[in-house]
């Protein structure tokens, strides 16, 4: 069957993997931000804030955000940067446990979130130095040990929880996000990109598959051969960019009439293998005259008329190795083409 073109394709994995991370993280970013301002002001009661601290605050928080959400695509470019950056995130939770209580803030669990992000994004070793990081900042808070009263239980369970749950929240959707990336990886490994269809690498595999299929189950499968007529005279008349759009063309045709359980592959330049699991020779011929019928009679761009030729086998009568059955396919298909 015929597939989109996966979207990594455009741009390097790890530049689009680190764009995707950054657009997810800012999101919760902003999100836990406005939790954190929640918590410090039903807190406040149990702060002592003075106007420099509160003025220093704002001011980073400017920055912060300045640098974080202002230079996007210089951050997602540059490899070394956006491990480094996050020390940004260190020292602005750091801030803030420092305003709400120092060594007795009730923040000190705000480390999850940029611990946990460096370990989805970066791997362990990431993950570990930002935890060092955070032990040699609460270390340093135990030693300015800034006088602000405890707050009450409720507010250290709810900015516990809060943080936990917005911490698994950005793990599983970057986790997420990364299964998606892999899947388009493996799309991306077994599509012919101008075609849509399967390439040959899936193919062989496949036919592979259904080999040990059938030969444990005492069954057999149909393959065809597909070569379009001609197409050379496409490509020396009208251009290479008009021979990939009928290409493209003739795809989709070849797919509109097969069914899900076939496997559709462009081999190579203008040729076409069609796996048919559970087909008979009979079924398989009056399949390819279908398609050979649809293709015949379409008009393609520039009124361009173009004919195919196929050789059909069967597993295992016609062959019972991959090369045996694509030759003997190839051959007949040349066979058929002769014999116009």
């Amino acid at each position: 069957m015929k597939r989109e073109t996966p979207t990594i394709l455009s741009r390097p994995y790890e530049q689009y993997r680190r764009t995707e991370f950054e657009h997810q993280l800012a999101r919760i970013r902003i999100y836990y931000t406005v939790f954190c301002l929640a918590v410090v002001f039903a807190a406040l009661k149990y702060l002592e804030i003075s106007l420099a601290a509160l003025i220093l605050f704002t001011s980073a928080a400017l920055l912060y955000g300045f640098v974080r959400y202002l230079k996007p695509a210089y951050v997602s470019e540059n490899r070394r940067l956006p491990p480094a950056i996050d020390l940004l995130d260190f020292l602005f939770i750091a801030l803030l446990i420092y305003i709400t209580g120092g060594i007795r803030s009730f923040f000190h669990v705000a480390y999850a979130m940029p611990v946990c992000g460096g370990i989805v994004r970066f791997g362990l070793k990431a993950g570990m130095v930002g935890y060092a990081v955070a032990l040699g900042i609460t270390g340093l808070m135990y030693f300015i040990n800034t006088g602000n009263p405890t707050a009450s239980l409720s507010i250290h369970i709810i900015a516990g929880v809060g943080t936990l749950a917005f911490a698994a929240w950005m793990v599983g959707l970057l986790s997420e996000k990364e299964w998606k990336l892999r899947d388009e990886i493996y799309l991306s490994s077994i599509t012919d990109h101008l075609s849509g269809l399967y390439n040959s690498n899936y193919l062989r595999a496949r036919i592979k598959e259904e080999i040990e299929r059938c030969s444990r189950q005492n069954t057999g499968f149909a393959l065809s051969f597909i070569d379009l007529d001609n197409f050379k005279l496409v490509n020396d008349q009208h251009g290479h960019l008009v021979g990939d759009r009928v290409l493209r063309q003739v795809a989709d045709i070849f797919d509109e009439n097969i069914r899900k359980s076939d496997v559709l592959a462009r081999y190579g330049g203008d040729e076409f293998v069609l796996l048919m699991p559970g087909t008979g020779r009979e079924r398989a011929e009056k399949v390819m005259q279908r398609i050979e019928d649809a293709v015949s009679t379409s008009t393609f761009i520039k009124n361009i008329k173009i004919g195919l030729s196929s050789g059909v086998v069967i597993f295992p009568e016609d062959g019972d190795s991959l090369d045996k059955l694509l030759t003997a396919a190839d051959v007949r298909m040349y066979e058929k083409k002769g014999a116009r």
